[in-house]
């Protein structure tokens, strides 16, 4: 189950951040491999994620991935990013 808040404001479901790299186990880099696990198409399907394949099934709608880099960030900072935008943007699930 994603983590639910009190948030109302239908445009935006979920916020997160994920460190970049690469995955060698997949050859996946760490966000697309994060994009798959919240999409749904995970091979685990016990992994912790979205998983808004199963949540979405026989609903007809549109969603658009939004991603920004940024290049030569500190990793703690990343946290500190996602904070402050889940403050401004409230999406509809996540635990800010």
């Amino acid at each position: 189950m994603p983590a639910t808040n009190s948030n109302n404001y239908d445009n935006i479901l979920y916020l997160g951040v994920r460190q970049g790299g690469y995955r060698k186990k997949d050859d996946l880099t760490n966000i697309t491999g994060r994009i798959n696990q919240h999409l749904g198409y995970y091979k685990a399907g016990t992994t912790q994620g979205l998983q808004l394949y199963e949540y979405a099934k026989g609903k007809d709608f549109e969603i658009t991935l939004k991603i920004i880099e940024f290049d030569g960030i500190e990793p703690y900072l990343l946290n500190v990013i996602e904070k402050l935008l889940a403050k401004k943007m409230k999406p509809l699930s996540g635990r800010h």
